[in-house]
């Protein structure tokens, strides 16, 4: 590659397409202006991400296999590849995984409030606050989604991107924004039963909808 501007664009569409493919078969990602003023649009299944990917899977079970179990008490997954290291994980320490509710989106960020809240409780041992002059700025859903107005499923204030499945056993429903404004965005009809409903809110704002093999997406921060 001879831009790093580029490499680094494409790298983020890529990371933040993961999350996409984990509720759905198939990830278009387009990145405007990628390079010298061209685009760029790639089709992928998640077929053939599983092929492509499958010798840095064997890789990474390899290099777990070396790490002694009784070194390990649980281990909590996080980040966009968590649907494809959760079976590698399993299989290595099959008692270890931890079976938590926990998004794994959110892990890094609750981990960090955790540490925060016992450097405030431990201030002898914790760094002192010199020690670090930055600032993480983290998205936020600005609104809740919910099914049927009552079920929520996205809080307002959740970070971003957030990746949700919802169980039905009903023939249709509903999708709604119910703070800070209430407003209908969406009508699935003819589902089956029982039926996930999957749904992903990125960063930018778009909401997308999947049940059933099919997808609709609410545009960015139409809502």
């Amino acid at each position: 590659w001879q831009s790093k501007k580029a490499r680094s664009k494409l790298q983020r569409a890529c990371e933040s397409g993961l999350t996409t493919l984990q509720i759905n078969n198939t990830l278009t990602i387009h990145v405007d202006g990628l390079y010298e003023g061209m685009d760029c649009q790639v089709t992928i299944s998640k077929a053939k991400w599983d092929h492509l990917s499958s010798k840095v899977v064997s890789s990474a079970k390899e290099f777990l296999k070396e790490i002694p179990a009784e070194e390990i008490d649980h281990v909590l997954l996080s980040g966009n590849l968590h649907a494809w290291l959760k079976p590698i994980v399993k299989s290595v320490f099959p008692e270890k995984l931890f079976s938590s509710t926990i998004d794994p989106s959110e892990a890094v960020a609750l981990g960090c409030t955790k540490q925060a809240k016992w450097n405030l409780s431990h201030p002898s041992q914790s760094l002192s606050n010199n020690s670090f002059n930055a600032t993480m700025e983290v998205s936020v859903s600005p609104v809740s989604i919910a099914i049927n107005q009552d079920q929520i499923v996205i809080e307002e204030g959740t970070p971003l991107p957030a990746v949700v499945q919802y169980d039905s056993s009903e023939s249709s429903l509903e999708v709604w924004q119910v703070k800070p404004t209430l407003k209908k965005l969406a009508a699935l009809g003819d589902l089956t039963s029982p039926s996930t409903v999957r749904m992903l809110l990125s960063e930018t704002g778009t909401l997308r909808i999947a049940v059933g093999g099919e997808s609709i997406v609410i545009g960015q921060k139409s809502y």
